[in-house]
């Protein structure tokens, strides 16, 4: 399983949002209103790289191209993250992955337990 990395997975929310057709400018522009420091040329190279792995497609408008997220994108990317963690990571353990996902759900539970032990 090929993870996004952290800008992708901000431009991929973005778009997953409902935020397109958008322009790489418009993408960065947004990103750095929102404390992020990305220029333009980043974001395109960001872009053409979720092109490759087909979770964005492209189109020319005027002089700058337009990119949308296909649709179903992020329901389908995160079955394929669960998909990769359960049978990947965890190797199909169930118990394991309850026990962990309990910790950071439940922490203060987990704590209590520990501390019992």
């Amino acid at each position: 399983m090929d993870m996004l990395g952290p800008l992708q997975l901000k431009i991929m929310n973005y778009l997953w949002d409902g935020h397109a057709p958008q322009t790489a400018q418009d993408i960065a522009d947004y990103l750095n209103e929102r404390g992020s420091k990305h220029v333009t040329s980043t974001i395109t190279t960001v872009l053409l790289s979720l092109e490759k792995r087909k979770l964005v497609y492209r189109q020319r408008n005027g002089h700058a191209y337009v990119y949308e997220s296909f649709s179903g994108g992020r329901t389908e990317y995160r079955l394929a993250v669960l998909h990769y963690i359960i049978h990947d990571v965890y190797e199909s353990h169930a118990g394991l992955l309850y026990a962990n996902l309990s910790q950071i759900l439940e922490p203060e539970k987990w704590a209590t337990s520990q501390s019992h032990s």
